[in-house]
């Protein structure tokens, strides 16, 4: 699958069609393209975003279900593209680009701690909530590859 056809799934997605949710899936698939680093989408993600997180009127649910539905497309672009090292790797590149940005703020301008879900998490550079979202959408992706690499026989 291109990684155009993958976008345009994944955009008609009931809960990605807020704005936020729409440039994850442009970074994403710039990402996948190799038209844009992983540091540079990093920081695209983080300023749309961020800005979501900061609003007063925010609860702690609230930002653990955007949270999640970053982690949702970013973990579902891995169940689709996993199969490729090379994009596969540009995915784990901009993981680790995310988890390098400086810690986001929330309301009041304090450190983004507890409004994600869990008091001792922060955003970006625990992923809160990733680990949750890959094991639903993404995981599948290793155990083929590893169904892949135990029963080839060449």
């Amino acid at each position: 699958m291109s990684s155009t056809a993958w976008a345009d799934i994944i955009r008609n997605g009931a809960f990605h069609q807020a704005p936020e949710h729409e440039t994850a899936i442009a970074i994403i698939t710039a990402v996948i393209q190799n038209t844009q680093s992983a540091s540079g989408a990093a920081n695209a993600i983080a300023a749309a975003y961020e800005p979501i997180f900061a609003l007063p009127q925010r609860e702690a649910n609230q930002n653990a279900v955007v949270a999640g539905t970053l982690w949702s497309i970013v973990s579902h672009a891995a169940r689709m593209f996993g199969g490729s090292l090379e994009k596969a790797g540009r995915l784990v590149d901009l993981l680790l680009a995310l988890i390098e940005l400086p810690d986001a703020n929330g309301v009041r301008g304090s450190t983004l701690t507890g409004e994600i879900g869990r008091q001792d998490v922060v955003l970006w550079r625990d992923l809160p909530g990733f680990g949750y979202m890959f094991r639903e959408e993404g995981i599948c992706t290793f155990l083929v590859l590893f169904l892949r690499h135990e029963f080839s026989y060449d």
